[in-house]
């Protein structure tokens, strides 16, 4: 800037403040390569006895582009579903069928079994 009044030469010396200043300018927008979230493979039947897994996968991408070479991350992967949930069963139905005058008991029984079927 300068500091002139009408037609007069720019006198300096007759303003406050410098006469430049530095500014910096932004910096341009830093493309960068990123993995997305993970998307996993739905697990199918899962088993009571063994370890059941799927297989998961990502892509690389930059601003909406995607090119699977530009990320030095892992774009595929293993992960466990797990295994078939154990659950109590139903009681046992038990029948009172004495013919007796005074109250009695019955044991009912239930055990831990495995409900395997399709994990969605």
């Amino acid at each position: 800037r300068s500091c002139t009044c009408g037609t007069q030469e720019p006198d300096s010396t007759r303003c406050d403040g410098p006469e430049e200043k530095s500014e910096a300018c932004p910096a341009p927008r830093v493309r960068v390569w990123l993995p997305t979230e993970w998307n996993e493979i739905p697990c199918g039947d899962l088993s009571c006895s063994s370890e059941s897994f799927t297989t998961r996968t990502r892509d690389c991408e930059c601003d909406g582009n995607k090119d699977n070479s530009r990320c030095s991350e892992e774009l595929t992967d293993i992960a466990s579903s797990g295994f078939a949930p154990f659950i109590m069963s139903y009681w046992s139905y038990v029948n009172c069928d004495r013919r007796v005058f005074e109250p009695y008991t019955l044991n009912r029984t239930r055990s831990c079994v495995c409900k395997k079927k399709a994990n969605n």
